[in-house]
């Protein structure tokens, strides 16, 4: 019983952390260790005591490097085994815990950089392989191995390939495909503007295929939506629920879909969203990587 609550707890924890994602992190200018250390949410479970902890473990990780840097190796190593004691302690309680992982490769990078960059290709081969099977973990060591060297040859394209393999991005469609799809569009556009309403449910039904053959068609999921308000649902979120709706997508890109599936899962129970074809649309993108 107290194994099984203490598994309870961990895992509850884990599912209420979330970090940014790489992309995010390139964006905002700031891979570095320090930008990492400021992307807990302060609403998370022990907060407090994980951001010690990190902070803890960036200055060993700082003073190692000026041990290292002055010909003083085994003080240097032995500060860097302090921290990575520190990092296991974090990943204790939150195993995918991004900041942590990245700090961990550059200890790696640091304390034997001839290693780590024989090691490097193994690794990155690793990581493209989970991310394939959908593997949240796998998914957070590729964003770190790319922070750690954006300028891999071809890994902007690696990013991108391992986005559509963990469901956060969809493939491009072949052309016969985008031609079928805009014809169900269009079909469905002069079903909807006969305003027939017997006729609706087959426009519908044309705007689903359409989206099966083009899931990121903007067209169709503006079509949907009018259809499924015409029909007497609702799909357009307000302020609030697209806030949470954003939250559920950032939890999915960050390898977090049991938690974005939460998120949605508290917006499906509104009412007004319950026909809403973009949280339909978010469901089968989690669901698919679960």
């Amino acid at each position: 019983m107290i194994l099984g609550a203490f598994f309870c707890i961990i895992l509850i924890l884990s599912l209420s952390f979330s970090v940014p994602a790489y992309g995010d992190r390139r964006r905002n200018g700031d891979p570095s260790p320090e930008a990492e250390a400021e992307d807990v949410p302060a609403s998370a479970p022990l907060y407090a005591e994980t951001s010690r902890l990190l902070s803890d473990a960036l200055g060993q990780y700082e003073e190692g490097l000026r041990f290292l840097r002055t010909g003083r190796r085994d003080q240097g190593l032995r500060i860097f085994s302090e921290a990575r004691t520190k990092l296991r302690q974090i990943k204790l309680i939150f195993p995918l815990h991004e900041a942590a992982g990245l700090l961990e490769l550059r200890l790696d990078q640091a304390a034997n950089p001839a290693a780590f960059n024989q090691a490097f290709r193994r690794r990155l081969a690793e990581a493209i392989a989970g991310t394939r099977e959908a593997s949240p973990r796998a998914f957070r060591d590729l964003r770190n191995l790319a922070a750690l060297n954006p300028r891999y040859p071809g890994m902007g394209a690696i990013l991108e390939q391992a986005e559509i393999d963990m469901g956060c991005r969809f493939p491009p469609p072949d052309p016969q495909a985008l031609a079928r799809s805009d014809e169900l569009i269009g079909s469905a556009r002069r079903l909807l503007r006969d305003h027939n309403r017997g006729q609706y449910p087959i426009a519908l039904e044309q705007v689903n295929h359409a989206l099966s053959l083009n899931p990121g068609s903007l067209q169709a999921l503006v079509l949907r939506d009018r259809l499924r308000i015409a029909l007497g649902g609702s799909g357009v979120l307000d302020r609030a629920a697209e806030d949470d709706y954003q939250r559920a997508v950032r939890a999915l890109h960050q390898g977090n879909p049991l938690i974005a599936l939460a998120i949605l899962e508290d917006l499906l129970r509104d009412p007004r969203y319950q026909h809403s074809a973009r949280l339909e649309d978010l469901r089968r993108r989690i669901e698919s990587v679960l």
